[in-house]
């Protein structure tokens, strides 16, 4: 494992991958859903019961706010309904079916393209082998235990669908 390799991983791994993997997949699909409508399906349901949609609706509306930005009309409806009672957070029921989800997608794509880059399997099961994998690399630059990384590269592997 080289110097070079850890560099590589930790420039991919600090990227917000996440949003330009969403944004390259619509601009490549220019006919498939857009992101805000999705937001705002998102604002407009008052019965959803996703803490997630909810999070993700108040942490894109503050941002939208910090830069100074005009809200859509169902954000500005959604933001006034918070700050006047009206909505309040759902209660959660269950595990969060979405833990560490964009952590695990960081994982995936970081090592997919450490792999891919320097020719590396992505990880090994066999723990005596002496060929360096993308997982090892992985764990080097984010200073995760190796085997975090393997479980939350397979999960996300299993959760796109990849074989």
């Amino acid at each position: 494992m080289t110097e070079e390799m850890i560099e590589f991983a930790k420039l991919h791994f600090d990227r917000d991958l996440l949003r330009e993997d969403v944004n390259k997949k619509l601009d490549a699909e220019p006919n498939s859903l857009n992101m805000m409508d999705v937001i705002e399906k998102a604002a407009l349901d008052i019965n959803s019961s996703d803490t997630n949609d909810f999070d993700f609706l108040i942490y894109y509306t503050c941002t939208e706010l910090y830069e100074n930005r005009r809200l859509p009309e169902f954000l500005s409806k959604f933001a006034a309904d918070v700050l006047s009672g009206k909505r309040k957070r759902p209660t959660k029921r269950g595990a969060d079916k979405y833990v560490n989800w964009e952590r695990n997608y960081k994982l995936w794509s970081t090592v997919k393209k450490v792999s891919e880059t320097f020719s590396l399997p992505c990880y090994s099961s066999n723990e005596l082998s002496d060929k360096t994998s993308a997982a090892e690399v992985v764990s080097s630059a984010t200073g995760m235990k190796v085997d975090t990384v393997i479980k939350a590269f397979q999960k996300c592997k299993r959760n796109l669908g990849e074989k």
